[in-house]
Order: C-alpha cells, then sequence, then structure tokens
C-alpha cells in the first residue's frame, strides 16, 4: 500500500511524496486518520490536527522521475519522489482501510525511457 502527498504550485506544477506501507504493526497516526473518512453518503467529520511529519519514516532517502497521475486524466510531467523506508502498518489497519476504500490502483506502467535517480543522502 502507498500513502501520497499531493501537492500543487500557484503555476499549475505537480510534486507527489510517496510513502509504501509495510504490514507490520499498528501506525496510530494513521488510525486517527483513518476514523475521520466518512463512510459512503456520510459527510466529512471535523477536521483533525495532524503533523504530515509523523506520517513519514524517520530516514528519507528516496526514489526521484517524473511520471505521471495514478488517476484519471493520468496527467504527465509529474515530479514523484518515492522514499525507500516503509510506515508500519497493522493486518487491522489495512482491513479496514479497504472497507472504506475499494481497490484504487492503477496497473503499474513501464518507464518509457524514463530516468529513477535514487538518493544518496543518509
Amino acid at each position: 500500500m502507498e500513502l501520497q502527498f499531493v501537492h500543487r504550485s500557484q503555476d499549475g506544477q505537480v510534486l507527489i511524496l510517496a510513502v509504501f506501507l509495510e504490514q507490520q504493526s499498528t501506525n496510530r497516526d494513521l488510525s486517527r486518520l483513518w476514523s475521520s473518512i466518512p463512510t459512503t453518503g456520510d459527510t466529512a467529520a471535523e477536521p483533525i490536527p495532524l503533523d504530515p511529519a509523523r506520517l513519514l519514516p524517520n530516514r528519507r532517502k528516496y526514489y526521484q522521475y517524473e511520471g505521471s497521475l495514478t488517476h484519471p486524466p493520468c496527467t504527465e510531467g509529474v515530479h514523484w519522489y518515492v522514499l525507500t523506508d516503509p510506515l508500519n502498518i497493522s493486518n487491522q489497519q489495512l482491513e479496514h482501510f479497504s472497507h472504506l476504500v475499494p481497490f484504487n490502483a492503477r496497473p503499474v506502467q513501464s518507464l518509457n525511457g524514463r530516468k529513477v535517480t535514487r538518493s544518496t543522502r543518509n
């Protein structure tokens, strides 16, 4: 599973920071976030305080490439940064999210000549 932070500049450029989620242990910050997701037909609950930095792994190594949005219209020119270290998530959290949001993964795309680089910082 993957968590995406989507950023759009005033001139329309898009940058996505992606974090993989790995089944191991409960992530309290994700539990708080997911408990506020409305079910079908419900309205959103009150905003919850959230520190996005708590949804990032401690080590910030990443892969970088230029790709596209993962949802229609799959616009090109998106700057992707995919962190190499995952966050933990429990099996129960995965099941809970799967009930709230149906399968929504886009099929894997070929590189089509894209260059993928990896950070060298620790």
